[in-house]
């Protein structure tokens, strides 16, 4: 088994990320602990040397599994099912604009916290709609460069809009995208009861 790590490209407030700040330190670190790779948190490829991205993770014989857009949520508030259209469109440009260094670095890209949550005052269907249109927008485009995405369900502390391996394997038959997938993760009971001590919201 291959073990990779979270590493942000920038510093960033975002907190879903191991690693963050001196990008070729940090790898450097990486490498020494002995993981195979490093899965990218990525807010905007525009602000990568993918050349010098490249170069940097090679020289210490990593790979980049995956690519992560958990930022453009985080630090931007960019999301699939926004209630303003103006925002839908950035976020799925965004996702779009990952497509050349994933191809470049055969990396997945992971689609998280981009899905957003439902605004007040739109309905659930009208998020899954709207997820739905912007998944096949963005898969298209990736299929044209052999690039493949995967959505993760994510805890109700998080969204309301896919929860669940059931829920997710329903999102991707509504989709219809063959390079679309599944990234499966874990929300330990631990967590949870922390969550609810705390009084959380739930979603």
């Amino acid at each position: 088994m291959k073990l990779s790590i979270v590493l942000s490209t920038h510093t960033a407030r975002f907190e879903a990320v191991a690693l963050k700040g001196d990008f070729e330190a940090n790898i450097a670190k990486i490498a020494g602990w002995g993981y195979s790779g490093v899965e990218l948190a990525i807010r905007d490829p525009r602000l990568v040397d993918a050349a010098e991205l490249e170069r940097v993770v090679s020289a210490h014989g990593l790979k980049v599994p995956a690519i992560g857009t958990g930022q453009a949520w985080g630090e931007e508030r960019l999301s699939f099912t926004s209630v303003d259209p103006v925002v839908r469109a950035a976020a799925v440009e965004r996702i779009k604009s990952h497509i050349p260094l994933a191809a470049r670095l055969n990396a997945i890209i992971i689609l998280g916290l981009i899905r957003g949550i439902t605004p007040s005052g739109q309905t659930h269907m009208q998020s899954m709609d709207y997820l739905v249109e912007n998944l096949r927008e963005c898969t298209a485009a990736g299929a044209l460069q052999d690039v493949r995405f995967a959505l993760e369900p994510l805890n109700r502390y998080e969204t309301d809009l896919i929860h669940t391996v059931r829920d997710g394997l329903g999102l991707l038959e509504l989709v219809g995208a063959s390079n679309l997938g599944l990234l499966l993760d874990t929300f330990p009971h631990e967590y949870r009861r922390a969550c609810d001590r705390a009084k959380y919201p739930r979603l």
